[in-house]
């Protein structure tokens, strides 16, 4: 179960959202190492691989979060 949630500048966040956030980040730099090395060549569709792997890094952290607990556990890695 999710349990806390996030204090940013007085505004509380839920953790799936700030998980929302760092899954964005991490695909951004994993679409950016994937067109570099140009991988992107052996996928159909950009589009449809892209939002699958941000779906995939999000449950990936959310799922972290979920197991640990405590939302800043993902921080401690």
């Amino acid at each position: 179960m999710i349990t806390g949630e996030f204090d940013i500048v007085g505004v509380y966040m839920h953790p799936l959202v700030v998980g929302a956030a760092i899954a964005i980040m991490i695909t951004q730099l994993l679409t950016l190492l994937l067109s570099k090395l140009n991988l992107y060549r052996f996928v159909w569709h950009r589009g449809l691989f892209d939002t699958a792997m941000l779906i995939v890094v999000w449950g990936i952290i959310t799922g972290y979060i979920a197991v640990a607990g405590n939302p800043m556990a993902f921080f401690r890695l």
